[in-house]
């Protein structure tokens, strides 16, 4: 089992506040600790009782700053052995900006992060920012967390989940909540992720209890807390706090039977978030082979240099709004009739003046489809469409591209190669993006960050029939832009365009400035206008281009009318 500490925030004792904590960290790690939890003092801790409102009150007395913690760690982290992870409330760090705070806990040696008060909106988008930096964000669930809700955060959590043991604030308690025994086993259906119990946790009995219902860690705050706190000096404080690990510590790994030293899962934090030593040997390591994957293989190469040279989905999108501009983006299955024909449709369409080119992987059971694409997936798999055929294609053609490739995959393809395998070969393909139309809502935050580790922006998709609160949700985790869905049911041309179109859109734009593309049902210069006329950044035309090359008698003859119907499109854009 695994014993995770909270350090105390530095000592107010002590002139050099920061040297105290920093002996602390050092002591801790010593003391056998898995994982150590580091607070960030902050004037207004609602999450915690009185002890650890008191620690922080006095280490802001003593001068405590967010600089001051992230400087003392970059001296002290390459000494410890185990990870840190550090808890924040959110106020910091929106004042200092999420991708600078986490940039910051990065170089620091940070390996985590906990925000307690992270607005259950603003997840997906926060722990982008903290996948960028290789920091894992440790998600909360507790007693009253609704089931679906539980779900999603146990899907997103990074590191382990923290259940905390009951509703209220931290400190010590007389007993663990009897509930945690059934908590642990519900999250334990969903997940084989490490779970670990933190809050009210302070006495040799409440570690067996818990160890004993299954917890992969115990999190011990208020009480280590207080060793520090309540000493007379910094110097006794370190003592009482050695004296007080030493008892715990072995009764974690030794005594709190079934999860024994032997069997304990104190690795498996330790990989979810490696310590310092580690991640550096990794990184090595990866950069490394990285580079002799390069040399060995010159047309991944060619396609990621040319990734690098063009712009990203998003930056095309802004580029294209500071020009007063409507994107263009046709759809194409990929495959149909032939991948030859496929990768010439590619180059014309680029000519042709497209922005971003969404190309699909041939899928069998296409059910977001109508009979147009439908039929083109039968024919492309007929043909012996795969993804790998799709993705050794786009090795190719990419490097010649001046508009980034979206693609469009079904999430069965992507199960059965796996999520980071699929991501990591889209990047070297040189894909900048992708749709995945049948993601569940609750893998959202688990998918986006596989995208984001290979440079993949995930467009997520709302529809007339989302809920206000859920397309909040979507508009700010999705990247490149926000895929409006103009009608409930599949895509195919239609005579009209649904006129709630336009009411969709505002609603968007008033809680994003990310581009809104509106798809499905876009076949006619006058929709394209009308569209663009209501204010979407971007129009996505599908099946009317896909049966352009579709319905040809030959496959010269559909890139003659893909051309014609393309050019045709883009001149109806302003």
């Amino acid at each position: 089992m695994a014993f995770t500490v909270k350090a105390p925030s530095p000592s107010p004792k002590l002139t050099a506040a920061a040297a105290s904590a920093a002996e602390a960290l050092r002591l801790l790690d010593a003391c056998g600790a898995d994982v150590i939890e580091l607070g960030v003092p902050f004037s207004d801790p609602y999450t915690d009782g009185p002890v650890i409102q008191a620690s922080a009150a006095r280490a802001l007395a003593a001068g405590a700053t967010l600089d001051g913690v992230m400087s003392m760690l970059k001296e002290v982290t390459p000494e410890l052995s185990c990870p840190v992870v550090l808890f924040s409330y959110f106020g910091p760090i929106v004042r200092r900006g999420p991708a600078n705070f986490t940039a910051a806990a990065k170089e620091a040696g940070v390996q985590g992060l906990i925000v307690p008060d992270l607005p259950y909106v603003e997840t997906c988008t926060f722990r982008s920012e903290a996948t960028k930096n290789n920091l894992e964000l440790v998600l909360l669930t507790t007693p009253a967390t609704p089931a679906d809700k539980m779900k999603a955060i146990t899907a997103a959590s990074g590191g382990f989940v923290y259940l905390v043991s009951v509703n209220g604030v931290t400190g010590s308690r007389q007993n663990v909540n009897p509930r945690v025994e059934h908590l642990l086993q519900e999250i334990k259906q969903v997940t084989d992720k490490a779970v670990c119990v933190g809050f009210g946790i302070s006495t040799p009995d409440h570690v067996r209890q818990i160890a004993e219902w299954g917890a992969d860690g115990v999190i011990i705050g208020s009480a280590m807390v207080r060793q520090l706190g309540e000493a007379a000096s910094p110097k006794q404080g370190l003592k009482r706090l050695e004296k007080s690990l030493g008892t715990v510590k072995h009764l974690v790994c030794v005594e709190a039977s079934p999860m024994s030293a032997s069997s304990s899962s104190a690795p498996v934090l330790r990989r979810c978030v490696a310590p310092p030593a580690r991640v550096a040997a990794a990184r090595r390591l990866a950069a490394a082979a990285a580079s002799v994957a390069l040399e060995a293989s010159p047309v991944p190469a060619a396609a990621a240099a040319a990734v690098e040279r063009r712009m990203s989905v998003s930056q095309t999108m802004s580029k294209l709004k500071e020009k007063g501009k409507t994107a263009f983006i046709p759809y194409i299955t990929a495959g149909d009739p032939d991948m030859g024909t496929t990768a010439e449709a590619l180059r014309l369409l680029d000519a042709c003046g497209a922005d971003v080119i969404e190309l699909g992987v041939p899928f069998s059971d296409p059910y977001a489809d109508g009979p147009v694409i439908q039929a083109s997936a039968s024919r492309a798999l007929a043909a012996g469409a795969t993804p790998e055929a799709v993705l050794s294609m786009l090795k190719e053609v990419t490097p010649e591209l001046s508009c980034p490739v979206v693609l469009l995959s079904y999430l069965g393809p992507i199960l059965r190669r796996g999520a980071a395998n699929f991501t990591a070969a889209a990047k070297e393909a040189g894909v900048q993006g992708l749709i995945v139309p049948d993601l569940p809502y609750v893998d959202t935050c688990t998918f986006r960050s596989e995208a984001i580790k290979s440079n993949l922006e995930l467009v997520l998709l709302t529809t007339p029939g989302t809920p206000g609160e859920r397309m909040k949700i979507i508009t700010e985790a999705s990247g490149g832009f926000v895929y409006l869905v103009s009608v409930n049911g599949v895509t195919g041309p239609r005579p009209k365009v649904n006129t709630r179109v336009e009411h969709l859109l505002q609603d968007i734009k008033l809680v994003t400035d990310k581009a809104v593309c509106v798809g499905f049902g876009i076949s006619t210069p006058d929709h394209v206008r009308q569209i663009a006329g209501w204010g979407a950044d971007g129009v996505i035309i599908g099946s009317a281009m896909v049966r352009q090359l579709g319905e040809a008698a030959s496959p010269k003859q559909g890139l003659k009318r893909l051309e014609e119907y393309a050019r045709r499109m883009k001149d109806a854009l302003p």
